[in-house]
């Protein structure tokens, strides 16, 4: 049975920007553990697959869970530090069948139809072209492929401001 606990190098985590790292331990924290994540993609069905995509795979929570329930998964981003970050929890957790790259989801470098599944999730309204990546991820895809694709809205938005503890501090700032 696999320790299904986050692990990181502390010495990566040191040398992330403070922006990144609170990222992180952000997304890493209180109830959003590995089985938080697994929990999420089970609803989905993305279990029991061959070959899963996290498009827009920031520091890999996705990706590391889709590997946990899958055979193997990919997670692709433009930004290298966050991918640093991907890899050390990947590599904390002794995770194999999983890799992470650069790439952007305009131009993904897979053939076609390589994914049983693809996951994009709150990443597509930060792409150039959104219609480009969406289109990339249908060729990628396996005849009878599931995209799952979010997006942050305004109601996100609302959530942070008025959900948050120190309401008085931003609305006077408001």
């Amino acid at each position: 049975m696999m320790n299904t606990e986050w692990r990181i190098n502390k010495t990566i985590l040191d040398q992330s920007s403070p922006f990144e790292r609170s990222f992180l331990l952000q997304e890493i924290s209180g109830f959003k553990t590995p089985d938080y994540y697994m929990g999420r993609l089970k609803m989905l069905g993305f279990i029991g697959k061959e070959s899963l995509l996290d498009a827009g795979c920031g520091i890999g929570q996705w990706t590391i869970a889709m590997s946990l329930l899958n055979k193997q998964s990919v997670g692709v981003d433009i930004r290298d530090e966050r991918l640093s970050l991907a890899d050390a929890l990947a590599n904390g957790m002794s995770i194999t069948n999983i890799k992470f790259q650069r790439a952007s989801l305009e131009n993904l470098p897979f053939p076609d139809a390589t994914f049983d599944a693809c996951l994009c999730y709150e990443t597509i309204m930060y792409v150039a072209d959104a219609e480009k990546s969406l289109k990339e991820m249908r060729r990628v895809l396996k005849i009878g492929g599931r995209i799952y694709l979010s997006a942050i809205t305004l109601g996100f938005y609302a959530h942070q401001i008025f959900g948050r503890r120190n309401f008085r501090s931003i609305k006077s700032i408001l």
